[in-house]
């Protein structure tokens, strides 16, 4: 047969599992106008039954409070983690965009704009007729010289 403190002892598992819900409630009202925050539930589950051998068969045995836990939106998470990753490949795209630049005007000679200018009309005349070896000889020889 259970003791008596037994029945205070599932009254005080009980406070703490409504204590703790309470509180949480009142965190999710205080920050329902703050940016970027997503409201947390408690999770609870009933403890395990003992077993009484008498008449009714078991005894409860109070609440245990398993984890306050955030609820979010997955439709949100998926499209934040889009977002992100297509933040993250144009960053990349960028930055080598950015690089070939900075190489593209290392081989060009800085005293001359018509250098610049016949090498990249030496490029599209290549671009429009590759087959043509006059033209892909003086190509490469001005970027040898």
């Amino acid at each position: 047969m259970a003791s008596t403190f037994f029945g205070l002892e599932i009254a005080s598992s009980g406070l703490r599992a409504s204590n703790a819900a309470l509180n949480t409630t009142a965190n999710n009202i205080s920050n329902t106008n703050t940016e970027g925050y997503s409201r947390q539930e408690v999770k609870q589950e009933a403890m395990n039954p003992l077993r009484v051998f008498a008449t009714y068969g078991c005894a409860g045995a109070g609440v245990n409070t398993l984890a306050i836990e955030r609820i979010r939106e997955q439709f949100y998470d998926n499209k934040f983690r889009d977002n992100e990753t297509k933040l993250g490949e144009f960053d990349t795209k960028a930055y080598y965009c950015k690089m070939i630049r900075i190489i593209w005007r290392m081989t060009i000679r800085p005293d001359s704009s018509q250098s610049s200018i016949s090498l990249r009309w030496r490029c599209r005349r290549l671009r429009r007729t590759p087959a043509v070896n006059l033209t892909r000889g003086r190509l490469s020889l001005r970027q040898r010289a």
